[in-house]
């Protein structure tokens, strides 16, 4: 008996392009600073704020912070101050740029700067995140239940400073060089790691094939056609591995990831050929 594939949805990457943020000081002469200790505060403050409404911290993410550091030190040296960069990325352009291997449900950025004469960090830091809490977007992204990972980065430059703080709701980041095209033969691994924030007993995955009449056999005799669930294969509690197949058509082999049989159409498909 044929079982229903599996639903698949396309997640909803959002950006929030709040108004920036500009608070221009008297400016005197500038004492350089320790932009990564501004930046661990900056997270130590924001989660504070989340703190006062019972809501959970967000997780510290390497990825995270040095998308957002690039975003602020480009800021900085370039001399402009927007979400869109001059190059003409906006955030999620940005995210998908220079972090190919995040999958995300939903992301949101926020940018701050000022003009400092010779404050110390922790002062700078609560200057920057006390503009987002008094700005009602900024505010509602740092508040944001659905997004569960932040990274922060800081620019400084002839006297300002430029902060991003880059959120996110992740599912998986793959880990190895994704093919573009491959020879049918053998399986094609792909590594994750996992940053869902359900148990990871309940992950699945499946594979949709090019040959729409192929059979994926479960364990009860049933057979799902034209693509089938993907084993995890754990190697410790944050990272497993896929291992898909490439015997079943020519053409384009797509991954879907998700939770419970519900899957999430991925961008780490490939083409056999």
């Amino acid at each position: 008996m044929q079982k229903l594939l599996a639903r698949l949805q396309s997640p909803k990457t959002f950006a929030s392009f709040i108004a920036p943020l500009l608070v221009p000081l008297l400016t005197l002469q500038a004492q350089a600073l320790d932009v990564h200790q501004v930046e661990r505060e900056i997270h130590r403050l924001t989660n504070a704020m989340r703190a006062e409404k019972n809501l959970a911290p967000l997780t510290a993410m390497t990825e995270l912070d040095g998308l957002a550091r690039k975003h602020s030190e480009n800021m900085a040296q370039q001399g402009f101050f927007a979400h869109t960069d001059l190059q003409g990325l906006s955030p999620s352009g940005r995210m998908e740029k220079y972090l190919p291997g995040l999958f995300t449900m939903g992301s949101a950025e926020n940018i701050a700067m000022r003009t400092v004469s010779g404050d110390a960090e922790a002062a700078v830091a609560l200057a920057l995140v006390t503009q987002w809490r008094h700005s009602e977007g900024h505010y509602r992204n740092i508040m944001n239940t659905s997004l569960r990972q932040l990274g922060v980065g800081v620019g400084e430059a002839n006297g300002n400073v430029y902060a991003t703080q880059n959120f996110a709701n992740s599912l998986v980041m793959l880990e190895n060089t994704r093919p573009e095209q491959v020879k049918a033969g053998a399986a094609v691994s792909l590594k994750f790691r996992f940053l869902a924030d359900f148990p990871a007993k309940e992950l699945t995955a499946f594979v949709n094939v090019p040959d729409k009449a192929a059979r994926f056999y479960t364990k009860d005799g049933s057979f799902y056609t034209g693509g089938g669930p993907l084993e995890a294969i754990w190697k410790d509690p944050t990272h497993f591995e896929l291992k898909v197949p490439t015997t079943h058509g020519k053409g384009g082999y797509r991954i879907g990831i998700g939770q419970n049989g519900a899957y999430y159409q991925t961008p780490f498909g490939f083409s056999v050929n």
